[in-house]
């Protein structure tokens, strides 16, 4: 019998075109119910009801789907009304272009990215709305949505999008405003989202697999250089290849795969073997390792280094003059 991560990666190539539906058959026979429950970890529950065809199943994710729509649709209409618009990140704009039919697949909160100098209005829509909260997260009952300012959240500070990103936005059919990202852009965006979460959900790297089908590899190769992520795009086109299109996959591999998908803050490592430049990637390390507390370390280290390169200073504080001041250490006058 295969095992849960066995049966994902066959759904997974099922949905590329790559397995025939029986064999899902045949491996869901003795246990259907386990089965999905297993794939609603992966984000593959929608995806398996549908090449099952199980009709009760495909009922209750095409519900779900139907109100993340209704959602969309609500949201999009109080933002054409503050004569705002707003770009739909990651899951949410997958349907039709990457994902034709709707419900398979999951979305769990609703991720738009407005621009710094609309983010004060777009708070107050989402408040007037009834939504609760502060930047990023708000929700509200049997909804969520995260407000970004940067496409890339957190890693935007290794990854800098270029301002075109906003300036290439297309629309999201049929809503009026609220707009996606082209397709290179979108594939970039989702390998990035999957390495820093360690692909936990499989369906991250069903994503890219998908999206890789849509876009330009010239354009998205140049994009990526532009961001320094080249070499993180490569390493998702790599687990692509060796997890969906070579079959079978070793047991020691798929033993590797789960062991780093099981500790999900090694994909915050990824950055520091990028090609951003060196100084970002260490900021983002030491703001990733200290918390909300990363820039007062980095101020530290820094006073720090100045002292060493001041003759007869120690780490202190400055006087009047600009003079290093030493502490005073425990029990001891100055």
């Amino acid at each position: 019998m295969a095992t849960s991560l066995e049966l994902s990666l066959l759904v997974c190539r099922a949905a590329l075109g790559l397995e025939e539906r029986q064999s899902l058959s045949q491996l869901c026979r003795q246990d259907p119910r386990a089965c999905f429950e297993q794939q609603s970890r992966e984000g593959l529950q929608g995806l398996l009801a549908y090449q099952l065809q199980a009709p009760e199943r495909l009922q209750v994710e095409f519900g779900l789907a139907a109100r993340m729509l209704g959602q969309l649709e609500e949201v999009d209409r109080a933002f054409s009304d503050a004569a705002l618009e707003a770009v739909v990140l990651k899951g949410g704009s997958y349907h039709p272009a990457v994902y034709p039919v709707l419900g398979t697949r999951p979305v769990s909160d609703l991720d738009i990215w407005v621009p710094s100098g609309q983010l004060c209005q777009a708070e107050q829509v989402l408040l007037a709305m009834g939504y609760r909260g502060a930047r990023p997260n708000f929700w509200r009952e049997g909804s969520a949505v995260d407000l970004h300012t940067c496409p890339l959240n957190q890693l935007g500070r290794v990854f800098r999008p270029e301002p075109s990103w906003w300036a290439v936005r297309q629309p999201l059919e049929p809503w009026r405003a609220l707009r996606r990202l082209p397709h290179e852009e979108a594939l970039v965006l989702s390998a990035l989202h999957g390495l820093k979460h360690a692909f936990g959900r499989l369906v991250w790297l069903l994503d890219v697999a998908l999206l890789r089908r849509l876009a330009c590899p010239l354009r998205t190769a140049e994009l990526a250089r532009q961001l320094g992520c080249l070499r993180s795009l490569r390493l998702c086109e790599a687990l692509i290849l060796e997890l969906f299109f070579e079959q079978p996959v070793p047991g020691w591999r798929l033993a590797l795969l789960q062991a780093v998908r099981s500790r999900s803050a090694l994909g915050m490592l990824f950055p520091l073997f990028s090609e951003a430049p060196l100084g970002r990637k260490l900021t983002f390390a030491l703001e990733t390792a200290c918390g909300g507390g990363g820039w007062a370390r980095i101020g530290r280290l820094a006073e720090i280094a100045r002292s060493l390169f001041r003759p007869g200073a120690r780490p202190g504080h400055s006087d009047a003059t600009g003079n290093s001041v030493p502490e005073r250490r425990r029990g001891r006058p100055a």
